[in-house]
């Protein structure tokens, strides 16, 4: 059972963040502009996944995960972005996934750095379809526990609402603030269904160095004024971290 529900983990994820965006984009007033929205950035991604594989012959190949990306990047990005900022958000993520790699392994996370892409425009992320109401947020909760539990990755996920608490709570030293923040959708969103895909070339031990120094990032980035999303910022620098290090590593080991 276990190695059926991780062989088909990817898809699990992509209906259930299909499912999320099309509730939440019928929730909406505007529901058709949304809806064709997903239709494009979908559509946009599958075409890409099929460039890549039949035309440009990648070695890496995984069609379902990339076009899960594209919702991904649909349910944080801004409400009203540009379509066709959406659209370059959506071609970063997976140039990122097939070319942006060290040693076979992706260098970022596809999803933050399309999005934070999006942010060097000034544009905002709003975090909007998963802000619907308590269902929703319900809904990503459970689906997200299933999910990091057949990946592996539910201890690491909840170690970093943890350091986020830690954190909340040296720089505040308030407890109550420091508790609620784990209770924002966003972060709840970032963990569950982002975090696992940063730590997917990592071990155990530098998964849980990962999580420690996102976590920091994500609590201290809003108090130097960084006009980016803290979450998306904080993985984008800790990616750039870990790929410095392994760099300096491998210089050194040259050198020596």
């Amino acid at each position: 059972m276990f190695k059926l529900c991780t062989k088909y983990h990817n898809s699990l994820i992509f209906f259930f963040l299909l499912f999320i965006g099309t509730i939440t984009s019928f929730l909406n007033p505007d529901y058709i502009f949304l809806l064709s929205r997903l239709f494009i950035i979908v559509l946009l991604s599958i075409s890409l996944e099929y460039l890549f594989k039949n035309i440009i012959k990648t070695s890496s190949f995984s069609s379902i995960q990339n076009v899960s990306f594209s919702v991904l990047i649909f349910l944080i990005s801004g409400y009203h972005t540009n379509i066709f900022l959406l659209a370059f958000a959506v071609i970063v993520s997976h140039v990122s996934y097939h070319y942006l790699k060290y040693k076979g392994m992706t260098t970022f996370n596809p999803v933050t750095l399309g999005v934070f892409s999006l942010s060097l425009f000034g544009l905002k992320t709003t975090w909007w379809g998963i802000n619907s109401g308590f269902l929703i947020i319900l809904l990503m909760i459970i689906f997200g526990i299933i999910i990091n539990y057949y990946n592996g990755s539910l201890r690491i996920t909840a170690l970093y609402f943890l350091f986020v608490i830690i954190f909340s709570f040296l720089f505040s030293f308030n407890p109550l603030y420091s508790i609620k923040q784990i209770f924002s959708p966003g972060l709840l969103f970032f963990g569950f269904y982002i975090l696992h895909l940063s730590l997917k070339n990592h071990n155990s031990q530098s998964s849980l160095n990962y999580a420690a120094i996102a976590s920091l990032l994500a609590v201290t980035i809003p108090k130097f004024g960084i006009f980016t999303d803290p979450l998306i910022t904080s993985f984008v620098l800790t990616d750039f971290l870990f790929f410095a290090i392994k760099l300096l590593i491998k210089n050194k080991n040259i050198t020596n």
